[in-house]
C-alpha cells in the first residue's frame, strides 16, 4: 500500500504559476481517499507554498528548502537540517568567482554577499529566459518572493557565527557557470572530507616523540590560559585556508616570523614565542619597529606572560607606523628603479 506521494512543484505539479490542474487535484484527492498522504517536495520556503497548499482539500506534508525543513500537515516544524556555516564563506566565494548570483536562506530571512538589487534582477531575468515572461512578472511583483527580500551580508564571518542557514541557492540562465561551480564544490567537498577525517579535534596520545612533547606543552598551556579543551592539528592547508586561520583567530600564539607578520596585518592580539633554533633577529627587528617588543616571549616563561586586556596591542598606533613604513618602502623602490 502506498502511504506517501511526494512531488516537486515548479515544472512538475504546477502547470502555471501557483496553479494545479483539475486532473492533478482529482488525483491527489483520490490518493487521500485510498489512505495515502501527499507531500510537497520543493526548494521553496514555507511562505511561498502557502498559496498552493490552500488549493488542496487536505493539507500536505511539506519538505522544503531542498530537504532543509519538514513540516507536518498543520505546518508544525518537525525537522531542520542546517547548512554547516564553516563552509559558507568558501561556497559564496566560489559562486562569486564564477559570476553565479546566490541567495542564502536562513531561519530569519534571505541574504546575499553581493548587491541584492543585481541578484534580484538576474534572478528574474533567468526566470524569463528558462520559463516565460509571465512567470518573471510574478516573481518581480510578488513581494513574498525571497528575491524581493534580500539583505546584503556585510561581514560573512560574523554572519556565519549567528545565522542558522537552511541552504545557499545559486542560479544562472546559462548552465555552464553553474556546472563550473558544481565542479569546484565537488573539489572543495573532497578537501573538506579529507580535512575532517585527518584533522578533526583530537585527544593527545601518549608519546615520547619530540613533536608530541611540544604539542603537549601547547595543549596544556592553551587549556590553562584559554580554557581550550582540545586542539586541532592541521598538517596541510592551502594558502587561502592558511591565511583564513589567522584572519579568523581571536588570539595568536606563534613561533613563526610570518605568523607574527600576519598577526600584525590582520590586527590580531598575539604573542611571538622565541625560536632558539632559528634565532630571533627578524622578530627583534620587526617588533622593535612597531614598538611591540613586549609581545616576544620565551617559551620557558610563557606562563608568566600578561594575557590581560590591559596588555592588549593598540593597533591604531601600529597601523599608523605601518603606513609610514609603507611610504618609505615605496619611495625606496622608486629611487632604486629610476
Amino acid at each position: 500500500m502506498i502511504k506517501l506521494i511526494a512531488s516537486d512543484l515548479d515544472g512538475t505539479l504546477l502547470d502555471e504559476p501557483n496553479r494545479i490542474s483539475k486532473i492533478n487535484l482529482d488525483a491527489i484527492e483520490y490518493a487521500y481517499q485510498k489512505g495515502a498522504k501527499f507531500c510537497f517536495s520543493t526548494g521553496r520556503d514555507l511562505q511561498s507554498v502557502k498559496d498552493i497548499t490552500c488549493l488542496l482539500k487536505h493539507k500536505p506534508v511539506l519538505l522544503l528548502g531542498n530537504g532543509s525543513e519538514v513540516y507536518d500537515e498543520d505546518e508544525n516544524l518537525v525537522f531542520q537540517n542546517f547548512f554547516n556555516n564553516k563552509y559558507l564563506e568558501e561556497v559564496c566565494e566560489i559562486m562569486n568567482e564564477h559570476d553565479v548570483p546566490h541567495m542564502v536562506f536562513t531561519t530569519d530571512g534571505f541574504y546575499t554577499t553581493t548587491n541584492p538589487v543585481e541578484v534580484r534582477r538576474r534572478f528574474i531575468e533567468r526566470i524569463g529566459k528558462i520559463r516565460n515572461q509571465e512567470m518573471a512578472h510574478i516573481f518581480a511583483t510578488n513581494m513574498d518572493k525571497p528575491c524581493n527580500n534580500l539583505v546584503q551580508i556585510e561581514d560573512i564571518q560574523e554572519f556565519a557565527k549567528t545565522k542558522k542557514v537552511l541552504k545557499v541557492e545559486g542560479f544562472h540562465y546559462n548552465s555552464k557557470p553553474v556546472e563550473d561551480v558544481k565542479k569546484e564544490l565537488d573539489k572543495a567537498k573532497k578537501h573538506w572530507e579529507k580535512y575532517v577525517k585527518e584533522h578533526d579535534t583530537i585527544k593527545l596520545p601518549e608519546s615520547n616523540t619530540k613533536y608530541m612533547k611540544k604539542l603537549e606543552k601547547i595543549y596544556t598551556f592553551s587549556k590553562q590560559k584559554f580554557g581550550i579543551d582540545g586542539i586541532k592539528s592541521i598538517a596541510t592547508s592551502g594558502p587561502l585556508e592558511f591565511l583564513n586561520y589567522f584572519k579568523s583567530s581571536k588570539y595568536i600564539l606563534t613561533n613563526s616570523f610570518h605568523g607574527t607578520v600576519f598577526s600584525i596585518i590582520f590586527n590580531k592580539q598575539f604573542v611571538s614565542i622565541t625560536n632558539t633554533e632559528r634565532g630571533n633577529a627578524r622578530f627583534d627587528s620587526l617588533l622593535k619597529m612597531f614598538e611591540l617588543n613586549n609581545h616576544l616571549a620565551d617559551a620557558r616563561v610563557l606562563n608568566s606572560f600578561d594575557f590581560s586586556e590591559s596588555h592588549n596591542i593598540d593597533f591604531s598606533k601600529v597601523n599608523r607606523i605601518r603606513e609610514i613604513e609603507k611610504i618609505k618602502s615605496l619611495e625606496f623602490l622608486k629611487r632604486a628603479l629610476s
